[in-house]
């Protein structure tokens, strides 16, 4: 199941004096060169950014295994899940419109009725699709059917993609008409296992199609598609001039291959329910996207006022009350934006052959990019190879900025 976000001793040698920022940039790059060719990861990218400037930025190894294509800042692949977050930035443009509220019904704006069987008179409200308590979930066999894969064979064993349509019979269904056939009681794919058995607020269950539908929420509202509408009011925005959310209408020559981790090429796939994880970015472009929302929780006006950037990047549950079923590393939700234990706010990515993390430390102002073209999910040994460029990219973050 992809899109799901998941997953000594101190050397003081230069405590004494202040590293010269190029050293501090040649040696990181020295480390992350070396990490990336003991690894699994085809290729990579990283970023330190704060609101103002962009710290560190670079990639390593290779985007393309096949045809040795560089691994660079400009590289482009799905980031998941990370997508999720410009549903938070898009519904709260709306809120500050006058369009809806967070407690807005859905059934008040949707084009179809959505009615969770086992508590038909709850109301799910926007604010349940923002943090994963609406009641609704993914059915495994029903979400897998969001993914279609082109006819390019790629080289991953077809056993590894049995799950997803390879036909491409679903691939002229709209955002709007796959959900609702999931979730309006006379849709082909309705089924109970489409809903969890509680009330809307009450449990938190990660759901990619609760997602995708507060993404048609802005479609229903704006007249727009979602990726005609994020496009002007987010990516243009915020001068992420090389993203969008199909395969086909980005340069194909900056973009990464999706590998598995015997690093085998999956084919070319796209989602029916593109919002909830098939952005299609670089590292560059993401770093200019984490920039505009530091900016924003610092108190300036943006893609959002500061007021709207402070309630998505808020804890949405009061301490006492936190619903059911919310993972142990994350503390809380915003809207659409994740709060971890260790007090970072971002966002995950999974899909097949790719894994994005960004997150931002509210105390310091300072985010964090990791990008790769590779699975990432259930594996030991990446997830601790991960952990190592992770903690290479905190280590000099701090030398960084001081």
């Amino acid at each position: 199941m992809f899109r799901k976000y998941w997953l000594t001793t101190t050397i003081t040698l230069f405590t004494t004096f202040q590293l010269p920022a190029q050293t501090i940039h040649d040696s990181l790059t020295t480390q992350l060169t070396s990490l990336q060719a003991r690894s699994l990861f085809p290729g990579f990218s990283v970023a330190i950014v704060r609101q103002d400037s962009v710290l560190y930025q670079q990639g390593f190894g290779l985007a393309n295994v096949q045809s040795h294509l560089p691994y660079t800042s400009q590289t482009i692949q799905s980031v998941g899940s990370v997508s999720k977050t410009l549903i938070g930035v898009a519904l709260m443009q709306l809120v500050e419109r006058g369009r809806f509220s967070l407690d807005t019904p859905i059934n008040s704006l949707l084009p179809f009725r959505v009615v969770n069987p086992y508590f038909p008179t709850d109301t799910i409200r926007i604010r349940h699709l923002a943090t994963h308590t609406s009641g609704l979930v993914d059915y495994e066999p029903v979400y897998a059917q969001t993914y279609v894969f082109s006819g390019d064979p790629g080289t991953v064993p077809s056993n590894e993609l049995t799950m997803y349509d390879l036909s491409g019979k679903n691939a002229g269904e709209t955002l709007s008409s796959f959900l609702f056939s999931c979730f309006n009681e006379k849709g082909s794919r309705y089924t109970r296992r489409n809903f969890a058995r509680t009330k809307p607020g009450k449990t938190y269950a990660y759901t990619n199609l609760g997602a995708a539908l507060a993404a048609l929420l802005i479609e229903t509202e704006t007249g727009l598609s979602y990726a005609d509408y994020t496009r002007k009011y987010i990516l243009e925005a915020s001068g992420m001039t090389h993203s969008g959310w199909s395969f086909e209408t980005l340069d194909r020559e900056r973009q990464a291959g999706a590998y598995n981790l015997t690093k085998q090429r999956y084919p070319t796939y796209s989602s029916i329910t593109y919002p909830d994880g098939n952005l299609r970015t670089s590292c560059a472009d993401l770093s200019q996207y984490l920039m505009a929302i530091l900016k924003g929780y610092a108190g300036q006006d943006g893609l959002l006022t500061a007021k709207s950037f402070q309630q998505m990047l808020s804890p949405q549950f009061p301490k006492n009350q936190l619903p059911s079923g919310l993972p142990p590393r994350d503390i809380n939700q915003g809207i659409f934006w994740v709060m971890r234990s260790n007090g970072s706010i971002g966002h995950t990515g999974s899909d097949p052959g790719a894994s994005a993390f960004m997150f931002f430390n509210p105390k310091t102002g300072i985010g964090r990019l990791f990008m790769t073209n590779i699975d990432m999910e259930n594996n030991a040994d990446i997830a601790a190879q991960f952990a190592a460029i992770w903690k290479a990219l905190g280590n000099a973050e701090d030398r960084l900025t001081r």
